[in-house]
């Protein structure tokens, strides 16, 4: 989660292997172990059913609209059905693991809604102005962002992980690059229930320490005594690149990293040659994961990455239903592809907190891009194949009658105008159009130029 800096020639030495469970101090370091020991303890309590009860989420679901709804082949984020209702229970009882494990005197209490609100606006201002790469070695930083963005990025990042093709099979091993306060982790224990009993190796690498011993003791208090193995490695994003690794995670760290990915065109720069590196470092069947905000920046960079991973070998397994060009990451596009998430599953200490920092949340935005190198099985799957991915709400279309309604996908004509009477859909929906309407006609978006497909 930092810019390459080395500060000494000598290579970086990763810690010894991690058993999850209890946190141990390790020799001559200042260790977290009192605060380790108080998160397991209110851990354990939250399992128990002994912490406090769970209160009723501060964004109830969005009541459905009327009338016939499409069905669609594929539903990326689900509104139903795991991680719901458990991942809000989770959150919920998080509280109290963040108490234990990063405790705040009063006076630091009174002004965490001025730091979070500082520390989101240094986040999203140009890196060039200011935030040091390693800001979660600040301990003020590190309490305000554990506190507002960790658990609003573990309810964005769990409702992805909740529906992507994602099996690591048993030994698998997997690189959280980048993984502050071991995001990644905990939104995957959270979101798949179905892998906890996996032994899977977990190699965390960043080059703020403090940042994943906190997220170490919070993830024992999370998940008990686990087979999940975690190493914390101290160093920074690519040099933690060795592998081959099962599944490379890089969460929020093309963004912070300002790789110059938004740079497009010739080979040689960053973008390609870290794409080539990525897929090097790849097993055989290995997947690469990139989620970053859904911000324009955000998903021009994904696009671009996504362009130099397909010119290096690499396949596009989600959330493109194809392996062409992508249309949004051209110059010219009006667009980019994001998808706006329900913030269903907040708690209500986190909207809280969010109103008092005066950053309330109406929806979470992501973008992101799930790949393989070139040994992996054709993709995009076959149930998708063919088909739009739906990357925008319903809107209006002013002078079609019956009261059609549009959104816009993106397939194998590239960007598209998706018409249909019904609503229903939601941003991540995968749609088969309809027999004849493919796009051959002439019918033209007259604000995009995109194709008009009847669904």
């Amino acid at each position: 989660m930092s810019v390459e800096r080395k500060k000494s020639p000598r290579p970086a030495k990763p810690a010894k292997p991690v058993r999850t469970g209890p946190v141990k101090p390790r020799g001559g370091e200042r260790s977290g172990s009192e605060a380790a020991r108080q998160a397991n303890q209110a851990g354990q309590a939250s399992r128990a059913g002994a912490g406090p009860a769970p209160q009723a989420s501060a964004y109830p679901a969005a009541p459905e609209s009327p009338g016939r709804r499409l069905i669609p082949v594929e539903r990326l984020f689900p509104e139903t059905g795991p991680p719901f209702p458990q991942l809000a229970e989770e959150l919920q009882a998080y509280a109290g693991l963040l108490a234990a494990a990063c405790p705040l005197k009063p006076k630091h209490r009174a002004l965490l809604a001025r730091a979070v609100r500082d520390l989101s606006r240094d986040l999203t201002r140009d890196r060039g102005s200011g935030l040091a790469p390693n800001y979660l070695s600040d301990k003020a930083k590190l309490a305000a962002y554990v506190r507002y963005f960790l658990p609003w990025n573990l309810l964005r990042l769990g409702r992805l992980l909740a529906a992507l093709p994602l099996d690591p099979p048993e030994g698998a091993h997997i690189l959280d690059a980048g993984a502050g306060p071991l995001t990644f982790v905990q939104a995957l224990w959270l979101a798949r229930p179905d892998l906890r009993g996996r032994a899977l190796r977990f190699t965390c690498a960043d080059s703020a320490p403090a940042g994943m011993r906190l997220g170490l003791a919070l993830f024992s208090a999370l998940a008990g005594q686990t087979p999940w193995e975690i190493r914390l490695v101290h160093a920074s994003f690519p040099r933690c690149l060795e592998g081959p690794y099962d599944l490379i995670a890089l969460v929020n760290v093309i963004n912070e990293q300002m790789l110059g990915l938004e740079r497009g065109g010739s080979r040689g720069g960053g973008r390609d040659d870290l794409a080539e590196t990525l897929l090097a470092s790849l097993a055989p069947a290995g997947r690469l994961l990139v989620v970053e905000p859904g911000t324009r920046m955000c998903g021009r960079r994904i696009s671009g990455l996504r362009r130099a991973l397909l010119e290096a070998g690499g396949r596009a397994l989600a959330p493109c239903t194809h392996q062409d060009a992508c249309p949004l990451g051209r110059p010219d596009a009006k667009g980019w592809c994001h998808f706006n998430l329900s913030v269903r599953g907040a708690p209500a200490w986190l909207a809280a907190l969010s109103a008092e920092a005066g950053l309330p949340k109406k929806s979470l935005s992501l973008s992101f891009l799930l790949a393989a190198g070139p040994d992996a099985q054709a993709s995009p799957g076959p149930s998708v194949a063919g088909t739009y991915r739906v990357v925008s709400e319903d809107f209006p279309l002013p002078g079609r009658a019956q009261a059609s309604a549009g959104r816009y996908g993106c397939g194998p004509a590239g960007l598209a105008l998706l018409v249909s009477r019904e609503r229903g859909l939601v941003p991540g929906d995968a749609v088969r159009p309809a027999e004849g309407g493919s796009g051959a006609g002439p019918s033209k978006d007259p604000k995009t130029g995109a194709v008009q497909i009847e669904l």
